[in-house]
């Protein structure tokens, strides 16, 4: 498991990108909120969670968290519309 000690803070644009997706955005919805590309985002939720060692967006929000990068109070889950 990855510590603390061995995982630096990430950059701000990695951040950004890690807080939408905690929210539930898409790759593409957050490549469009943040003025990024897709494959930008791509690139970045990859990176993250080889450095987190871990395999999906989940594990790579709940590490995260363990680690203080993201708040609960700060995201903003993004609901789905119900019709």
């Amino acid at each position: 498991m990855t510590t603390a000690r061995s995982c630096p803070y990430p950059k701000v644009g990695y951040l950004a990108v890690l807080r939408l997706v905690a929210a539930g955005w898409t790759n593409a919805e957050i490549a469009a909120e943040l003025g990024i590309g897709y494959n930008t985002v791509v690139r970045r939720v990859s990176k993250l969670g080889g450095r987190l060692c871990v395999g999906n967006r989940m594990a790579l929000v709940i590490r995260a968290l363990q680690l203080g990068w993201l708040d609960l109070e700060e995201i903003e889950i993004k609901c789905p519309k119900w019709s």
